[in-house]
């Protein structure tokens, strides 16, 4: 249905859909007023940046057939760097700045093409924090670097948890004899049994024994 309101756009020579949606809108009339710092339709309502929801950058919508009110969104940063740069602004690779780091500051000559580090350098350290937390998290429960493979773990877990303990504490040196049997670090063999590393090999092996231990 796209393909067909579209008449010469076509998805397949597009990195992302947003970046078809944005050269239609030009086609249509529309276009980035930097005195205003707004975009501006076609009819001339303006259409200052605005943040939805949780989004990180300010967008906006077109309609992309009138008929059935298919509606197409793109980031207000990605068509100011079309408009100021054209097609080399969605090249892979490159990356949208904002080079005082607000995304509502899209004047133009706070709006430059970078790499990734580039524009990682330009956000705040707010913003940097809480992407490197959302990143962090993403992994999963263990480090993309882990080199401790799930079934030495199982056996780590499986091994410690069957100890007998006192007030809730397995023996002490338990951490350190699986340590010399596995052949893993002391500090590593902690971190497993009390569930800092490998959190999802631990919650799935505790769940099963339905035990919990303080490592020693």
């Amino acid at each position: 249905m796209i393909k067909e309101t579209f008449t010469g756009f076509s998805f397949g020579s597009y990195k992302a859909k947003y970046h078809l949606y944005i050269e239609y809108a030009v086609s249509l009339g529309w276009y980035f007023d930097f005195n205003i710092n707004s975009l501006v339709s076609p009819s001339g309502k303006i259409i200052p940046p605005k943040l939805y929801g949780k989004q990180r950058y300010p967008s906006t919508s077109i309609n992309l057939n009138v008929g059935n009110k298919t509606i197409g969104s793109f980031p207000f940063h990605k068509f100011v760097a079309f408009q100021k740069y054209g097609t080399s602004a969605f090249e892979k690779g490159v990356h949208v700045r904002h080079l005082d780091g607000n995304v509502f500051n899209l004047s133009y000559y706070n709006i430059v093409l970078g790499s990734a580090k580039d524009n990682e350098a330009d956000k705040s350290p707010t913003v940097r924090k809480r992407s490197a937390t959302i990143a962090r998290k993403s992994q999963g429960y263990r480090s993309v670097r882990a080199t401790v493979t799930k079934d030495i773990v199982m056996k780590i877990l499986r091994e410690y948890l069957q100890q007998p303990k006192i007030k809730g504490r397995v023996r002490r040196g338990i951490v350190r004899d699986l340590s010399a049997l596995y052949g893993v670090t002391t500090p590593i063999v902690q971190a497993i049994c009390n569930g800092r590393t490998y959190k999802d090999v631990y919650n799935e092996v505790l769940n099963s024994t339905g035990e919990g231990y303080v490592a020693e």
